[in-house]
């Protein structure tokens, strides 16, 4: 596997991460998703240079407020 080191990927089980995505759809937030057998038990996060400041502090709130 290759993993990029600007890609954050968390995993739990399928339930848990089917609502995450959920809750960070209704907050506007649009997480990636994994591939192949991964897709529905981990999502993640990649630093693209059109992400602004805002959206990393909207995650980090949503994500501390998730508990996460």
């Amino acid at each position: 596997h290759l993993r990029l080191p600007t890609v954050l990927t968390l995993s739990s089980n399928e339930k848990y991460i089917n609502e995450l995505h959920k809750a960070v759809e209704k907050e506007g937030i649009t997480l990636g998703k994994g591939y192949g057998k991964f897709k529905n038990s981990t999502f993640r996060i990649a630093n693209f240079p059109s992400h602004t400041q805002e959206d990393f502090h909207q995650l980090i709130q949503f994500f501390t407020h998730y508990g996460i």
